[in-house]
């Protein structure tokens, strides 16, 4: 691996940016605009392996480096996007960043990632999450709880970044939260949450980042509608044949589930009587027009 190298370098051998520039064979000595471009090259690479060794330190080191081999233009774009923004809103930087953080922890793919920006939380993913079992009620506590505070990794020369720790704001919601227990639960089995309504709460891991993926997903695509052209024309025709595929998975989802002692049916009826009402009042609308 490229950054690998890059790293070894740094620390191994003590190389400057320039020196390893050179060693990379990304410019020569005697071209000078060349020899720039190829430093700034070697500084975006040392941002992305710092991003890759803070989430790594974060679980402590139970993420494997091969976990993000196949996210470099992810990274990479990340950086460009946090590199933008922090010059006049190191906030929104530290949103975006742990936002797309959590995506890629997540498996979310990259045209999704790519509509993650600094407003994606607030403005998307807080009412999808609210539609996943895992997340629905607990949407404010998991994105509100101050993530722990991490110390920098100790690699002379990627010290580029600030510490991910302490990203979030009193009052404010945050992606840090979700990054860190994405991080720290790497290899378990189950996921433990506190939540004071509940108090200690289990949830299987393998649950939790699927629903989140999904949330992600959902809110990606409401995103994408919103960016594209004539999207107000289109939206209402989008959105009805996304619940029709939703309720065929919760269909399907109730299948397996009806047998189980614990599934909660009047909870299910519940929402489908709401479904109902919604479902009526919007036909009595089209109805009007």
């Amino acid at each position: 691996m490229e950054l690998l190298f890059i790293e070894d370098l740094v620390k191994k051998y003590k190389y400057q940016q320039r020196e390893i520039a050179l060693e990379m064979g990304w410019s020569s000595k005697s071209d000078k605009a060349g020899l720039k471009r190829a430093e700034e090259m070697v500084q975006q690479s040392l941002r992305m392996l710092t991003i890759i060794r803070e989430v790594q330190a974060l679980s402590e080191g139970q993420l494997p480096l091969t976990k993000f081999d196949d996210a470099r233009q992810s990274i990479s774009e990340l950086d460009d996007d946090y590199e933008r923004l922090k010059k006049n809103d190191p906030t929104a930087a530290a949103r975006l960043r742990d936002t797309r953080l959590v995506a890629l922890l997540s498996d979310v793919g990259y045209r999704e990632m790519r509509l993650i920006d600094e407003a994606f939380l607030e403005d998307y993913l807080v009412d999808a999450l609210e539609e996943q079992d895992s997340f629905r009620g607990r949407v404010d506590v998991l994105l509100m709880e101050a993530p722990k505070a991490q110390e920098k990794t100790d690699l002379p020369g990627l010290d580029v970044l600030e510490s991910m720790g302490g990203h979030a704001t009193g009052g404010e919601r945050s992606a840090a939260p979700l990054l860190s227990i994405l991080a720290e639960t790497a290899g378990h089995e189950r996921i433990k949450l506190a939540v004071p309504a509940e108090g200690e709460i289990a949830i299987p891991r393998e649950r939790f980042v699927s629903e989140l993926k999904a949330a992600i997903d959902t809110a990606a695509a409401d995103a994408r509608l919103d960016r594209e052209k004539g999207n107000l024309l289109d939206r209402p025709l989008a959105f009805v044949r996304r619940a029709i595929k939703h309720l065929a998975t919760a269909a399907e989802a109730h299948e397996h589930a009806r047998a189980d002692a614990r599934f909660d049916k009047a909870a299910l009826q519940s929402a489908l009587d709401d479904l109902q009402r919604r479902h009526a009042a919007f036909v009595q609308k089209l109805g009007d027009e």
